[in-house]
């Protein structure tokens, strides 16, 4: 029977068909399709325009779509204003698709008007039976416009039924290279490797967007995988030099794994080293089948505190000073479950609110979510011992909070100025006991002391602000004994509690 028509299509709706035919998927109003089919000939073309394209997380606009059959040549031409998933975006997508005999091309590309990325990839693969193929793959190039990154040559990937052999694939920025190559087969002798020159984890962010933008180094790599078919063994050894995030510097990283797959137990080997100077060490091994796969140590040998002002803990910075310790590390990389200690060395830390900087010298418990002292000495700046319990608690290392509690004689517990606190500022030293607590937006502060020499608090009442002290400063006559009045003020996001005996040391202007 001889067949021979044309079609047309104009989409208007509500997605009521295509959402219970694919759930999920979204097609724009106004979306045409024209198509026409000949027996004879054995042909058949099909034309597709539409605004956009929705399934799930990915959102294609501007979507024109050309298809078509002419003998036995297969031809497709596809173009989107712009291809959306998550926080990726690819503007002017175009891919041009060719299929005859046992040959299939595929060349793609993009061009983003912001130059935040760019491509032109060129792809074959060339079957030979069911069983053994061929890819090709041809010199192009991704990244973006500062940073172009190019396949240098021709390459061939071979597979058949048992085995993957790559001969030569180079892809290089300046000096920052991949290079693949080499065979995976039945035979165990045979191996692929991966080697990695000077890439930049800027690189990263550079390519497609991504979310490495506060890491710098380079790595290194040398990897290879051998007897896919039994132990599945991959080893790897590799640098991150010059590791840094954020503007804080954090040394170099030299790592060497092996990974049996049979077993699906890693072996991990990593230091963290700066100036040759070893500052941490990890051992141990990540076991996916287990539960809870993640087994091993940290040894930590004069680690600078000055990393931790990177992290944004509330209220609390400014820190210096060095650690030490051992942690015994379990659970999962993605939530890792510590226990065990760091002992800190002159670990100087500022509270924000007061302006006021502390010293602590001792041991800290480290368990799961949890930091904690136990009333051990502390110093304040001007080198007058107290002694302090806290506790830090986090969810993965975010959302902190935190309680601190000190006993003091003679501290120096505030150094502001007005431009810092224009309510109340000036130096105060006291004795007593100080409490500490809070998270990220709000602090808590209660003080039970008495004041010391060099105590001068101003309370600010000019002209050039509307200063009310009605709830803040209450007087009452010194002879009228027992009376207690609670008095609370605004201090934006601080919630601050003074029991403080005001001696004649004290100055209030």
């Amino acid at each position: 029977v001889k067949e021979k028509f044309t079609f047309s299509m104009n989409y208007k709706g509500n997605n009521t068909i295509t959402g219970m035919l694919i759930p999920g998927l979204k097609i724009s109003p106004n979306t045409t399709i024209y198509g026409e089919y000949d027996s004879d000939s054995r042909n058949f073309g099909l034309f597709v325009r539409s605004p956009g394209v929705n399934y799930k997380e990915y959102e294609a606009k501007g979507v024109t779509i050309d298809f078509g059959k002419i003998s036995e040549v297969v031809k497709s031409k596809i173009f989107l204003d712009s291809f959306q998933y998550k926080n990726l975006v690819l503007e002017n997508f175009d891919a041009d698709l060719e299929a005859y005999n046992d040959i299939v091309e595929l060349g793609f590309g993009w061009f983003n008007s912001d130059k935040s990325t760019e491509a032109d990839l060129d792809l074959a693969l060339f079957l030979s039976d069911k069983n053994t193929m061929q890819l090709e793959i041809n010199p192009g190039y991704i990244g973006r416009e500062e940073a172009i990154w190019k396949i240098a040559n021709t390459a061939h990937l071979d597979i058949d039924s048992t085995s993957f052999c790559m001969d030569t694939l180079l892809i290089q920025h300046n000096r920052q290279k991949f290079l693949t190559f080499g065979c995976v087969s039945e035979n165990p002798e045979d191996r692929a490797y991966l080697e990695v020159e000077a890439f930049d984890l800027a690189s990263v962010d550079t390519l497609l967007g991504g979310a490495l933008a506060s890491l710098s180094g380079r790595v290194n790599l040398n990897a290879s995988i051998a007897d896919l078919y039994e132990k599945q063994i991959v080893l790897a050894e590799g640098e991150i030099s010059n590791l840094a995030y954020e503007e804080y510097e954090l040394g170099n990283i030299s790592l060497s794994s092996t990974y049996s797959g049979k077993d699906e137990d890693l072996d991990l080997e990593a230091k963290l080293t700066l100036k040759d100077e070893e500052l941490l060490a990890f051992e141990g091994g990540y076991n996916i089948s287990d539960e809870n796969p993640l087994t091993g140590s940290i040894a930590m040998n004069s680690l600078d505190l000055d990393i931790l002002n990177a992290f944004d803990i509330p209220e609390v910075n400014q820190y210096s000073g060095m650690a030490s310790g051992e942690i015994e590390v379990t659970g999962d990389f993605n939530r890792p479950a510590m226990d065990g200690y760091i002992d800190f060395d002159q670990a100087t830390f500022r509270v924000e609110y007061l302006n006021t900087y502390f010293t602590f010298s001792d041991r800290v418990r480290v368990e799961e979510d949890w930091f904690g002292i136990d009333y051990k000495p502390i110093y304040d700046s001007r080198g007058n011992e107290g002694f302090i319990v806290a506790s830090a608690f986090h969810n993965n290392f975010s959302d902190w909070n935190y309680d601190i509690s000190a006993d003091v004689d003679n501290f120096f517990l505030l150094n502001t100025t007005r431009k810092l606190n224009n309510v109340y500022y000036g130096t105060a030293y006291g004795s007593g006991t100080l409490q500490l607590g809070g998270y990220e937006g709000f602090l808590e502060i209660n003080v039970d002391a008495r004041t010391s020499k060099g105590t001068v608090i101003k309370l600010p009442l000019d002209e050039t602000e509307d200063v009310s002290l009605e709830n803040f400063v209450y007087f009452v006559n010194d002879k009228e004994e027992g009376q207690s009045v609670d008095r609370e003020a605004d201090l934006s996001g601080v919630q601050l509690r003074l029991n403080v005996d005001a001696t004649p040391d004290a100055e209030v202007q």
